[in-house]
């Protein structure tokens, strides 16, 4: 079975519950869903293994990037002991092996820390600020899009003071973006 996007979303949403009740670091969240996303462009997974595909991801992503990560058996826990030491060690093994064991990838998180002065991705990736008024166009669609979902995790995490409180931000309607992207040139 395909996962589909409400799918990923809602998974993605109990990731973040999970990844602040084990107190972990914003780029481990990021990191799992990277390897999530490259994990399922190889590999099917089922509709009930879900939640051991995510709490098994989340756990190979914090051996990586956490100084202290979670033990196997806080991992069972949070994830209210649904699956079995094995079942995580299992797919764990699987998902290793399926990705080659390449996990350094990078991940929007690292993208936004480094880029996140237009000064700067100006320099480093040679894009002009014009030439992204495409991708703002649709960004600013996807947010109008997700206003209406139930990912409340997500929203809570991101409307936080840390965050500059992202979430609680509106989209802009089409008039208005026009009119910044036009004083963006």
């Amino acid at each position: 079975m395909e996962l589909t996007c409400d799918m990923r979303a809602f998974l993605v949403d109990w990731l973040v519950e999970i990844q602040g009740s084990l107190q972990m670091n914003h780029e481990t969240l990021h990191l799992t869903v990277k390897l999530m996303d490259h994990y399922l462009m190889k590999a099917q997974c089922e509709r009930g293994h879900l939640q051991l595909l995510g709490s098994t991801l989340l756990m190979i992503a914090a051996k990586f990037e956490e100084s202290y990560p979670p033990s196997l058996p806080e991992f069972l826990y949070v994830c209210e002991d649904v699956f079995q030491k094995h079942d995580m060690v299992f797919l764990e093994r699987n998902i290793l092996n399926t990705l080659n064991f390449d996990i350094s990838i990078p991940t929007a998180y690292n993208f936004l820390r480094r880029y996140a002065s237009i000064p700067l991705l100006e320099h480093y990736t040679g894009y002009k600020i014009a030439e992204l008024h495409t991708l703002v166009r649709k960004i600013n669609n996807s947010l109008l899009f997700q206003r209406s979902g139930g990912f409340k995790n997500v929203y809570e995490k991101y409307s936080e003071e840390a965050f500059f409180e992202v979430s609680k931000i509106p989209p802009l309607d089409k008039d208005n973006l026009e009119e910044i992207l036009k004083c963006a040139n």
